[in-house]
């Protein structure tokens, strides 16, 4: 474990009371934070994932940090640095300060600022001491001690130990354990930095627990938090509530943080303002009431809790318990009690404990409830807390309700949604690929439900890998029905044909078949050679290839059958050059040149006579041309009858020539 130490100044908290009228708070649970010029209460809305301030009345005369809660007087105490002087305020439950005294620090000797600040149980009240101009001066804490009446000086100040990177900007004494809880935010050196700036330090944040009767912090029991969660770095703000949940602020970010599992929750904002610091007083007593599932049928059971945390000054003694449960509803059992009492109205809907002792910490009530047959619809009921002592808090009432903990409202009723038992697989058709499966729930909602399926399975949710007749019959409570219905198989294919040939320069048109009892969604086509798609996702196409090679295509209908087929294509590549023709100017077959399909281009055209002689030469030239052919004229003259043998290259594409040859009769 590492400890640093903290070193303190010893200090004095005076209540001075002004001669305005000043109004003391309620220690009831609630937090507060400052901004610039207004005292605020956050106010979290769970359900929403949000958060918004509620600022008070007043204006403050300056910001003012370090805020704490004082729960022996019930108001807020701050200090606002105004150049060099640390002015001390006392904040009344209207947002109004109050100038109590100026605090003497020797800045010259410590150069700090003064940020966030926490009130103990006892009274004590402690601040934090940051560093305003360099990272490599020590942090440390600093308690104002009421036992040195009128005398603001501080007169002794040792250094019992420090960490020079380790910075603590707020804290919040935890009830139970009466630490300081903190998130600490330290600076770690890289490897070989070259200078003293911060682009040498590794930044990390984790909880800390500051114990004020040694004045040892500790945070080598907890592990480095993520650092995405903190993208203002140091956390300024922490408090408590009374069920010892810890929050946190960074600007205008709130945190909810998880000290048994080392988690942070984000909780989005609602309103973009600069908080200072911030406070709460946890010292108070507070019932929360839930109900599991939320959500259910009629006739079923369902379990209530009801967290109770006392952090009063009293033991509460013969506290009555009440709940008036919705008509219909029976109280069947208390399944857990730690606070003693006699009970009564269980089969009923009022429940009751009479005597109940609720001592210093957190427990819970469970109560287990049975809902009615026909009933449907959303409930609200709230428990109460009866002849409870609230000394202390500033508050004069004798009964508490429960709250409902997800909604921003507070001691609010606990809603329970009963929805209609209705199976809703009846008369409907399910559908399978080959080699799939389906799953299949006969209720959106699931808890409380027993369930038989016709294959013999009790599983909520059944999956179907065949077609057939199934069956279901579920129970809840007292309700009970069954259904049957019918999975059918969808045979989903594709196919194209095996080889499909093409003329060199021709379009294609392609149709495949497809089998399928579900619309299709999808479809993709796929070529080894690129651009002789006209469309990639229609049902039918163009092709037009220019050399041999394969296309694919892929498809999936509505219920997410899939099936792919290929296809050859060979690509015809024919050039038709006569055997024989008659060079006698009668108009018919007079020429000799080459022919194809669609035009193409040719290089080197050569005919040679039996010996070898080349007797015509065309060195480019247009298939389907005869102006670009031989009309049988050697020298001038007409060449002799007989056979000629030829030769020539044509071009297919710019990376493809085919060199063809061949004999031609010249007849007279």
């Amino acid at each position: 474990m590492k400890i640093f130490r903290f070193f303190i100044l010893t200090h004095l908290l005076t209540l001075a009371i002004s001669s305005i009228a000043q109004t003391p708070f309620a220690c009831d649970g609630r937090y507060f934070v400052t901004t610039e010029n207004q005292l605020n209460e956050i106010i979290i809305d769970w359900e929403a994932d949000t958060f918004f301030l509620a600022p008070f009345e007043n204006d403050l005369p300056h910001p003012i940090d370090a805020i704490g809660y004082n729960p022996i007087d019930n108001f807020i105490y701050g200090i606002a640095k105004v150049a060099n002087e640390n002015l001390f305020y006392k904040i009344d439950a209207t947002g109004k300060a109050f100038f109590i005294d100026t605090l003497q620090i020797d800045y010259s000797l410590w150069n700090r600022a003064i940020k966030g600040g926490a009130f103990t149980r006892n009274g004590q009240f402690v601040f934090s001491l940051i560093s305003e101009l360099s990272i490599d001066a020590p942090n440390g804490i600093a308690i104002l001690d009421s036992d040195q009446p009128n005398d603001f000086s501080i007169t002794t100040a040792s250094v019992l130990g420090v960490n020079p990177l380790v910075f603590i900007e707020d804290f919040s004494e935890n009830p139970a354990d009466e630490l300081m809880w903190a998130v600490q935010h330290y600076l770690e050196f890289k490897e070989n930095p070259d200078s003293s700036f911060l682009q040498n330090f590794n930044f990390h944040n984790c909880f800390s627990t500051i114990d004020l009767t040694d004045f040892t912090v500790d945070n080598g029991s907890y592990s480095p938090l993520e650092q995405w969660v903190f993208s203002h770095g140091h956390i300024s703000t922490m408090f408590h509530n009374p069920f010892l949940e810890l929050f946190g602020q960074s600007l205008t970010e709130l945190y909810q943080f998880d000290v048994i599992n080392n988690g942070v929750k984000k909780i989005k904002i609602n309103r973009v303002e600069h908080t200072i610091d911030g406070c709460s007083c946890p010292y108070t007593l507070k019932m929360r009431q839930t109900v599991s599932p939320k959500t259910t049928y009629p006739c079923t059971e369902v379990l209530y809790n009801f967290p109770i945390a006392n952090f009063t000054q009293n033991v509460q003694k013969q506290v009555l318990f009440k709940d008036t449960f919705p008509p219909g509803f029976e109280v069947l059992e208390v399944i857990r009690n730690p606070f003693g009492g006699i009970i009564s109205g269980q089969n009923s809907n009022e429940l009751t404990i009479e005597n109940m002792e609720i001592p210093y910490g957190i427990d819970s009530l469970q109560v287990r409830v049975l809902l009615p047959e026909t009933t449907t619809g959303i409930f609200y009921n709230q428990a109460f807390l009866k002849n409870i002592n609230l000394e202390g808090t500033n508050e004069s009432r004798t009964i508490i309700p429960s709250d409902y903990p997800p909604n921003a409202e507070k001691e609010d009723p606990t809603p329970l949604e009963i929805i209609p038992f209705e199976i809703t697989v009846e008369g409907e058709d399910f559908v399978i690929c080959e080699d799939s499966s389906i799953a299949i729930q006969p209720l959106e909602l699931l808890n409380n439900l027993d369930l038989t399926w016709s294959t013999g399975s009790n599983d909520s949710i059944l999956i179907v890998k065949n077609s057939g007749i199934y069956g279901v019959t579920v129970s809840a409570g007292c309700n009970a029905d069954s259904t049957e219905f019918e999975v059918l198989l969808s045979p989903f294919t594709i196919d194209l044909e095996e080889v499909i040939e093409v003329n060199f320069g021709d379009s294609v048109f392609i149709q495949p078949t497809i089998t399928s009892i579900s619309p299709i969604e999808n479809i993709i086509w796929g070529s080894i050679e690129e651009n002789i798609i006209s469309c990639a996702d229609c049902l039918e196409n163009y092709i037009k290839p220019s050399q041999d090679g394969w296309i694919w295509i892929n498809g999936s209908n509505s219920i997410g059958c899939q099936s792919y087929d290929q296809a050859y294509l060979r690509v015809k590549k024919n050039v038709f050059a006569p055997n024989i023709f008659s060079p006698n100017a009668d108009g018919r077959n007079d020429i000799f040149y080459l022919q194809s399909k669609n035009d193409l281009t040719f290089k080197n055209f050569q005919i040679f006579d039996r010996w070898g002689n080349l007797v015509f030469e065309k060195k480019i030239g247009q298939t389907n041309n005869s102006a670009e052919g031989w009309n049988g004229l050697f020298n001038g003259k007409r060449a002799n009858a007989g056979v000629y043998f030829w030769k020539t290259k044509v071009i297919f594409s710019k990376n493809e020539e085919i060199e063809l040859s061949g004999d031609v009769m010249i007849i007279q």
